[in-house]
């Protein structure tokens, strides 16, 4: 994100685009991992993280974000896991 959506939103695709491709190939790096359900939360995570990249001209942020999805993740695996 740090290079592909400002580059991206600057070019041709514009931003839409941009939000696009991103979220479609963070949900592609995580496709090995979940199924089709699943992966449509992981595209809804990158439309987010995208937009706050664009918003914010920052990646800080998205990476504070996923670190804060991976987190509640650990917690609630440890949680269901007893």
């Amino acid at each position: 994100r740090g290079f592909l959506v400002p580059g991206l939103a600057a070019g041709r695709p514009g931003a839409v685009g941009a939000v696009l491709v991103s979220a479609g190939l963070f949900a592609a790096t995580h496709g090995g991992q979940y199924d089709l359900f699943d992966l449509s939360f992981v595209f809804a995570l990158g439309l987010i993280f995208a937009l706050c990249r664009l918003h914010t001209n920052s990646t800080w942020l998205c990476i504070l974000l996923h670190a804060a999805v991976n987190g509640l993740a650990a917690w609630q695996f440890v949680e269901l896991a007893g």
